[in-house]
């Protein structure tokens, strides 16, 4: 069995600044009927409950049951988040792959990193689960502080919000930034600009630009069509915990495609169902859209 565990401190501003990278590589190849847990253990009073995102969208209450339901009982997805609190701070374990996350006792957070069983379990998939490779495993822990006096989800005792940093921090895990630019010749592209501004203006730190695609003109041709579907979803938050190290502002979800592409796209624009099959409004370019939290707008752009 090998286990590396990469523990790195990020020492550059911004919200990568604002945790540690844990990264684990684990080759589980030889290690049969046994399964590989990593467990964090603070002082946090957090009771029996602790939070895990259902399906990267909703954060929901989950409760410890361990008096009443098996161990595997205890576990629950964790698409991409996990955390705990108390009255005075936060722990959030941001994952980039999905895993199954546990807090088997007051203060403890864990989540499974991998398994290896050499006969059916009975629960499906009749086989045992040998096919193992080197996982590795990628978290960002942050550790917050709840602002004295603040109550921001009183309303709804079993859903939860992240926190605005724990957000971003988990679209800066899941979507890096690439950039990738072709040249023919070196000479080429060593006279590119260096800079590329296409918006006036940064976005909102809750505001999140699911999808910019091109429409298909022909179907048989797969052509492109002269138009592309612009997806936006507003994160739902938590205010409580200040975002420290963060650069960018919240306007109380609005957005302007004017400000997003001032230089792109023709002056209207239709609003569009989320499967980009029916149209709805037609709107100019410059008018603003005011997006409550957790929903989503879609958009057809045409130069």
């Amino acid at each position: 069995m090998t286990t590396k565990k990469i523990v790195g401190f990020f020492c550059f501003p911004g919200v990568d600044g604002t945790g540690l990278l844990i990264d684990n590589l684990v080759d589980w190849r030889e290690n049969p009927n046994q399964e590989l847990a990593m467990r964090l253990e603070t002082d946090l009073r957090s009771g029996e409950d602790f939070f895990t995102d259902l399906n990267g969208f909703q954060m929901i209450r989950r409760r410890r049951l361990l008096s009443k339901l098996p161990l595997q009982a205890n576990y629950y997805p964790m698409s991409s988040m996990a955390y705990l609190q108390d009255g005075d701070s936060r722990l959030t374990l941001v994952g980039r792959q999905p895993l199954g996350a546990a807090s088997l006792r007051e203060g403890q957070l864990e989540v499974m990193l991998e398994r290896r069983l050499m006969q059916d379990d009975n629960r499906g998939l009749f086989q045992g689960v040998t096919d193992n490779l080197v996982t590795p495993n990628s978290f960002a822990l942050l550790l917050e502080r709840r602002t004295k006096g603040c109550d921001g989800e009183a309303e709804d005792p079993q859903a939860s919000y992240p926190s605005l940093l724990s957000v971003s921090a988990r679209h800066a895990l899941l979507a890096p930034l690439v950039r990738l630019v072709w040249s023919s010749t070196p000479s080429a592209a060593a006279s590119l600009s260096r800079v590329y501004e296409p918006m006036d203006k940064d976005l909102a730190c809750d505001i999140h630009v699911v999808s910019l695609r091109t429409m298909q003109g022909n179907a048989f041709k797969q052509d492109p069509a002269n138009s592309a579907a612009l997806i936006v979803h507003r994160q739902g938050f938590n205010g409580c915990y200040k975002p420290v190290g963060m650069t960018c502002s919240t306007n109380g979800g609005k957005i302007s495609v004017e400000e997003l592409f001032p230089e792109l796209y023709g002056s209207s624009i239709h609003q569009m169902s989320l499967s980009l099959l029916y149209e709805g409004m037609k709107m100019e370019k410059g008018f603003t859209v005011s997006i409550k939290p957790m929903e989503m707008y879609s958009f057809l752009l045409k130069r």
